[in-house]
């Protein structure tokens, strides 16, 4: 999230701009030195995995009937943020990093800092939301399919989506606009310096809307989870206790008592290995995005506090966290696992394109009997 200014004076570095010098100092610049050299490899790879892996989540998503659920629904959601992050805003983050000027015009500055504000916030909120999910999964699951239906499911997607540009709107109007001054943009023909230009009103109001609020409705919902899940797992074993006592006793058991009670057994197992997969997802987007948003904080008020090194590397530690989700499914869900490989098989040993494939894709729709046989796709 490019939200404040990293100012450097690059003056001295740069020669005046025609069109015989500019090509050739770009070619200097990319290919005649190692740190750069290194940083489009590093940052490359990452974009790489940004991109291939949450394709490959959507396409498992949309192929797999198994993983045609509610949950994996919002995490198509969440999948597609951070596909946008690699699309979108990494490759203009690496030129900038590489070249320290910014040739891509001045519109489209103002536009890639909101979007990449835009689609980070999208990515925490849907989390926000997945867990929302989780939490009604396990403590309302009989009601569940009837508060979690497709609709409703599809209306809270937009509301995230439309929640994170509220977030990222207030630059494209005035607050916190870049400031248009000699000492601040650094121009050379269409080259700039493209970065805003945050006062601290704006800091907090980004880092609480865009993720400390959310990381605590977050940490909240997953407390109550783990409360509930706690004394529904002491319950059932209570249960299991009685059950063999009365079977000592009379030799008889209630049939249908016995069925409701697997049901509801089998039903939380599943919801919580659905849930432990979202909150490791949890738990990894609060590690790469923690240590950026408190330097962003902390540079808000003193600006010279944090080492430019430092920041750099909290930085693109957040963005690393758009290709860690499809890491995490493809280790821990069996069902994305099994769908990741079909895909990645078909394209590559029986010679069919992706347009092939997709074209043996259809749009989930959500029945009533589909909306919970994949959770079990966080099964490992």
């Amino acid at each position: 999230m490019s939200l404040f200014n990293i100012s450097s004076d690059i003056s001295q570095d740069i020669p005046a701009f025609s069109t015989t010098v500019c090509p050739s100092w770009f070619r200097q610049e990319l290919f005649n030195n190692a740190k750069n050299i290194t940083i489009i490899i590093i940052l490359g790879f990452i974009n790489a995995i940004v991109v291939a892996g949450n394709i490959l989540v959507v396409l498992a998503v949309f192929a797999s009937a198994k993983l045609r659920t509610v949950t994996n629904f919002l995490i198509v959601s969440l999948a597609i943020s951070d596909l946008l992050v690699g699309l979108a805003v990494l490759p203009y983050s690496i030129s900038l990093e590489v070249l320290e000027v910014w040739i891509f015009g001045e519109l489209w500055c103002q536009m890639w800092l909101a979007v990449d504000v835009w689609l980070c916030t999208a990515s925490i909120l849907n989390l926000c939301a997945i867990s929302i999910d989780r939490y009604l999964a396990i403590t309302r699951p009989v009601h569940y399919r009837t508060i979690m239906s497709t609709m409703k499911v599809r209306l809270l997607i937009a509301a995230v989506w439309m929640l994170s540009f509220i977030i990222c709107f207030p630059p494209l109007v005035g607050w916190n606009d870049r400031v248009q001054d000699s000492e601040e943009i650094t121009s050379y023909d269409n080259l700039t310096i493209c970065a805003l230009i945050t006062n601290q009103g704006y800091v907090i109001y980004s880092a609480l809307g865009s993720f400390y609020i959310p990381m605590l409705v977050m940490l909240f919902f997953y407390y109550r989870i783990y409360v509930v899940a706690l004394k529904t797992s002491r319950a059932l074993d209570r249960g299991r206790g009685n059950d063999e006592q009365r079977n000592g006793r009379s030799g008889n058991h209630n049939k249908s008592s016995k069925r409701n009670a697997r049901w509801h057994a089998k039903r939380f197992r599943t919801e919580a290995k659905a849930t432990k997969t979202v909150g490791i997802i949890v738990g990894g987007f609060i590690l790469c995005w923690l240590p950026f948003f408190t330097v962003y904080l902390i540079m808000g008020f003193c600006e010279t506090c944090i080492p430019e090194v430092l920041f750099k590397v909290f930085f693109y530690l957040g963005y690393c966290n758009s290709a860690l989700n499809p890491i995490i499914y493809g280790i821990i869900s069996k069902d994305f696992r099994a769908a990741f490989k079909k895909i990645l098989f078909r394209c590559t040993f029986n010679d069919e394109s992706v347009a092939s494939l997709i074209r043996h894709i259809h749009m989930p729709t959500f029945t009533e009997e589909e909306t919970h046989v994949g959770d079990s796709s966080s099964q490992t």
